[in-house]
Parts: structure tokens; sequence; C-alpha cells
């Protein structure tokens, strides 16, 4: 609510048809309210911060030919609370330590 204020919105501007409250104090435009990377980016910000995007939804996000998941996939570290969300399927543990893998080129 304080960036749509400081945006030079109100808050009865807010409650209009143009907008839709996809959480509490979190609007977003209806023009695009349903696409795919808005609807991650605000549930990143309903995430722990030290939340992934994982499995088919991580996969969709780094552009391979997969349909955007309902719902979206996140792991979550052990340790970290979160309430239940429709939107999101939330995977308990670590998603481990990011690894290159060197490829060899085939001779041909």
């Amino acid at each position: 609510m304080d960036d749509a204020q400081r945006a030079g919105l109100s808050r009865r501007q807010l409650q209009s048809a143009c907008w839709k409250r996809i959480a509490s104090g979190l609007y977003v435009w209806v023009e695009i309210a349903q696409d795919p990377l808005c609807v991650l980016a605000a549930l990143h910000l309903r995430l722990p911060a030290e939340a992934v995007f994982s499995e088919r939804t991580a996969r969709w996000l780094h552009g391979l030919d997969l349909e955007p998941c309902q719902p979206a996939q996140a792991t979550v570290p052990p340790g970290h609370s979160l309430s239940a969300r429709a939107e999101v399927s939330v995977r308990r543990g670590g998603a481990g330590r990011p690894r290159a893998r060197r490829t060899r080129a085939r001779k041909g």
C-alpha cells in the first residue's frame, strides 16, 4: 500500500475495478493480473527470503517449453514457517548449492 501511495494511487483507486487485490496490501493492475511472471513476482514477495521456485516452476522460469504451473512450486529451507497458500505447493528442504556441469563436444 505504501508503494502505491508513493506512486500517487489512493486506497479508493486501488479498490476500483482496475486493480485486483492478491494479498493483504498487495495489488496488481487487472490487465496483467493473470500474467504468469506477475503472479510469480507477487508470490515471491509473500514467501520467505530463502525460498526458491523449484521443480516445474523453475524449469518454466528457465525457458523450458512447459505450461506455467498452477499451483507454483517452491522449496523452503527447514525451520521456516509458512502458512498454507492455495497458489503454491511448498516442499521443505534445502535447494542445494548450484552446480556447474562440464560437457564435452562430441567428435563428429
